[in-house]
């Protein structure tokens, strides 16, 4: 289901997009402003989400709209295709619902399964799910995709090795990923390996010299 080239993603934004999202219970950032410009964005959602239909939706009220744009597009230099926020006083499942029933059903019709839902509260999952939309929290959702493949760490590992012997390899190797981040993402690990060693013939003494260096602390 999650590999379709038409679905749409409704992506959450506070506890889900938003890495640092305040603690529940934890004091609250006055003006809420300030609170704006101190959030950052999980990269790994970031990066699936960059070729796909991505649909933000959140119960943060209208008015922070463009200073919310703007930070994510600061921060991850990507804005999703289409973004949604409160524009009713209610919880964040009722708001939310609002925005289904009103703009996006609308447009891209009632089937369920055109969607997926990425999204923190359990009670909005629910209502997503009234509807025949499935949802995940993004710690699932990473399960699920990231995490099932084990790529983001071993790109990190790598590309930190190669700053250490080469900054020109890791250029090369950053081109490399961005030109092909839709093959890179559609595939499994062992044909990704196999793509990054066409371009990188030491790829794996890196991957050993890092591992090595683990072993041995």
């Amino acid at each position: 289901m999650l590999s379709r080239n038409d679905m749409k993603y409704l992506v959450d934004l506070n506890y889900t997009l938003v890495e640092n999202s305040p603690k529940w219970g934890a004091p609250k950032i006055y003006p809420f402003i300030r609170q704006i410009e101190q959030e950052t964005y999980r990269q790994w959602l970031v990066d699936f989400l960059r070729d796909k239909y991505a649909i933000l939706i959140t119960a943060r009220p209208q008015k922070y709209r463009e200073a919310t744009l703007e930070r994510i597009k600061l921060l991850t230099g990507w804005q999703p295709q289409e973004v949604y926020f409160a524009e009713i006083s209610a919880t964040p499942p009722e708001i939310k619902e609002d925005l289904l029933l009103r703009y996006i059903f609308p447009k891209h019709g009632r089937n369920g399964e055109d969607y997926f839902g990425i999204e923190s509260n359990p009670k909005t999952r629910a209502m997503y799910n009234k509807y025949d939309i499935k949802a995940l929290s993004f710690a699932d959702f990473k399960k699920q995709t990231v995490d099932k493949f084990g790529l983001t760490q071993d790109i990190m590992t790598i590309m930190t090795t190669m700053a250490i012997q080469s900054p020109a390899d890791v250029e090369r190797l950053n081109k490399a990923l961005d030109a092909s981040h839709k093959r890179l993402m559609a595939s499994k690990k062992k044909v990704v390996l196999q793509y990054l060693r066409s371009i990188d013939p030491d790829l794996d003494k890196r991957i050993a010299k890092v591992k090595g260096s683990k072993s041995s602390k």
